[in-house]
């Protein structure tokens, strides 16, 4: 762990690990990667969870059940390959390079840290899948209405809809973390578009696909560019021409 850290403590309930990791100087706990990462010095207590997560999946022909505790590893190793035409796997190892990590880091934890640089977090937007949550009550949400507050047990994902998805991630090398992340899925006449990178949240937008075109890429490109910053990777106008380049490519046949 790191020098601050005083306790590890395991729950033997939700509504006990809920009440431990309320306090400021504690933190919840399943695989632990990004915790390690940072090293806040303000967190002296560690809350382990993951004896009490789900580490099932359950898969039929129009419905994926994963629980919470189930590693990103294990979803590769699983029989999901072909589940959303295998770019949710590809999103997993582009999110975390490292097997290593992988075998660490939680489905629920990912969600949990809603990193805005996380290919998997990216595509997971577009998919909005319904999560179990326990915040005192067991609650079922979908993924773009949960407050953050609680403890996610389960992820459930309808397959009866046959998404027509793409993504695409803009990095230094395929092993770094991406700087800009676009994922595109097209339903039911509508288009759904989620863009992450190097910015404080994922934007998702959603419209007709009937009424897409240069014009209303355009429109949609200067709205995202204004949540990034020009950096190392790139000026405003570089990283704009990206968004409008790839948009076009996934939007306009």
């Amino acid at each position: 762990m790191w020098s601050s850290i005083q306790s590890v403590k395991t729950p033997a309930s939700f509504d006990e690990a809920l009440a431990l990791g309320s306090k400021p100087s504690a933190a919840l706990i399943a695989g632990g990667s990004y915790l390690v990462r940072e090293k806040n010095t303000t967190i002296h207590a560690l809350v382990d969870i993951h004896p009490l997560l789900d580490k099932n999946i359950k898969l039929d022909e129009h419905s994926l059940y994963i629980g919470a505790g189930v590693t990103l590893q294990q979803m590769i190793d699983s029989d999901l390959n072909q589940t959303f035409d295998g770019w949710m796997i590809r999103a997993i190892k582009w999110s975390c390079y490292s097997k290593n990590i992988r075998n660490q880091r939680t489905l629920g934890g990912e969600i949990a840290q809603n990193q805005a640089n996380s290919e998997l977090m990216v595509i997971l937007r577009i998919l909005n899948p319904v999560i179990h949550v326990f915040n005192g009550d067991n609650i079922k949400i979908p993924l773009h209405l949960w407050d953050g507050i609680g403890i996610i047990t389960g992820i459930h994902f309808n397959l009866y809809f046959k998404y027509d998805l793409t993504l695409k991630r803009f990095s230094v090398l395929e092993s770094a973390p991406a700087y800009l992340i676009i994922c595109a899925s097209i339903l039911k006449g509508e288009f759904t578009i989620s863009v992450g990178g190097n910015i404080d949240h994922i934007f998702v937008q959603t419209g007709s696909i009937d009424n897409i075109g240069r014009d209303q890429i355009d429109s949609l490109s200067q709205n995202i560019i204004k949540r990034f910053s020009a950096d190392q990777h790139g000026s405003l106008d570089y990283k704009q021409y990206l968004i409008q380049h790839t948009l076009q490519e996934m939007l306009i046949p």
